[in-house]
């Protein structure tokens, strides 16, 4: 597909295997009306309070990063269905599955890690759902600034992302790290996870020194959708 980064698809992290685990939960409890509990319940809440942090205005231009399978873009897409979205991610597997369910006409997919350059813009929304908990504290920070730079006046920027909450974060690194490949083939049980979370408060407070004003519009338990908007006149 033509933008793509030849780069290598990273190894598997905490939330990305957790993730595998609820949608797989999902496909096999479909239509037996069984109900499993997982320690993701709260990851479809999130994609929908996401996409409710964009309704209250029209959204033309999205950039998505980490758009993975694909979840948040096609849900962007039925409440704002004239936008045109360009999708990054670093895994050719995810690309190759948003391709397959996303409209070519209005999705471009661009392979590209999060710490390379962004597509350029402007944009008039940025979404990002549980791809930049990755980073380093100064790699988020770094992305931040370009996703401003990104941004028109005005712009708004949602992140849904898991937190860094010590008590219930470590309880899922242990679960998995106990686990292993015993339940996901192919996975090596002792590769070091590259979860790195920050806390709610300081990205929060990283963005408002950028000039965004920023609202808390969604928690549950680690995860949390922030929205951020742009100073139409930059840093105050």
């Amino acid at each position: 597909m033509p933008g793509w980064h030849d780069q290598d698809d990273g190894p598997p992290t905490a939330l990305g295997l957790l993730r595998s685990r609820f949608l797989a939960a999902r496909r096999s409890d479909r239509g037996t009306g069984a109900r499993r509990p997982s320690a993701m319940d709260g990851y479809g809440e999130m994609h929908l309070a996401l996409v409710d942090a964009t309704r209250d205005r029209s959204f033309r231009h999205i950039l998505d990063i980490g758009i993975g399978t694909g979840t948040t873009s096609r849900k962007i897409l039925v409440v704002h269905p004239n936008a045109t979205i360009v999708g990054v991610d670093s895994s050719r597997l995810n690309l190759e599955a948003a391709a397959a369910c996303l409209p070519p006409e209005q999705v471009r997919l661009v392979r590209a890690g999060l710490k390379d350059p962004l597509p350029q813009g402007p944009y008039d929304l940025v979404v990002s759902a549980l791809a930049i908990h990755h980073l380093e504290t100064p790699a988020k920070m770094s992305l931040f600034g370009r996703i401003s730079d990104a941004l028109i006046p005005g712009g708004r920027f949602v992140l849904g992302d898991v937190m860094r909450d010590p008590r219930r974060f470590e309880r899922v690194r242990r679960s998995l790290r106990g686990r292993g490949n015993r339940d996901e083939p192919g996975v090596d049980a002792g590769h070091p996870l590259k979860d790195q979370p920050d806390l709610l408060e300081d990205q929060v407070a990283w963005l408002a020194s950028m000039g965004f004003r920023t609202t808390v519009s969604w928690q549950r338990d680690a995860l949390a959708v922030v929205i951020a908007d742009k100073a139409v006149g930059g840093v105050g």
